[in-house]
């Protein structure tokens, strides 16, 4: 998934993104996992975009990052939108008891 999500994007966009890949959550978590993204994805690269040449697919700078506070960055991510988002953008309890759903998508 990641390999096709690379492929849909501009060439200008492409060696950023290539270049700061983040796992994020809980499941990320598993011992070994960002070393097997990192090889499965210099594999495929090699393979499907440069005809094998290994070579090419160092000089794109591949690199799978995995912070180590990875496993709560969703929390922490959301927390900080959430801290910022106007006051006028949130659904209390009691108004969505008396319109359901309808009250989030006002």
């Amino acid at each position: 998934m990641i390999y096709d999500s690379l492929k849909k994007v501009e060439i200008d966009l492409f060696v950023p993104l290539v270049k700061n890949i983040v796992l994020t959550g809980g499941t990320t978590m598993f011992p070994g996992l960002s070393s097997r993204v990192d090889r499965e994805l210099r594999a495929i690269f090699t393979k499907e975009r440069y005809g094998g040449d290994a070579s090419r697919v160092a000089k794109t700078g591949l690199t799978v990052h995995d912070p180590p506070r990875r496993k709560h960055s969703v929390f922490i991510g959301a927390s900080f939108l959430a801290s910022r988002s106007p006051d006028d953008s949130w659904c209390s309890k009691a108004e969505y008891d008396e319109k359901g759903v309808k009250a989030i998508w006002r």
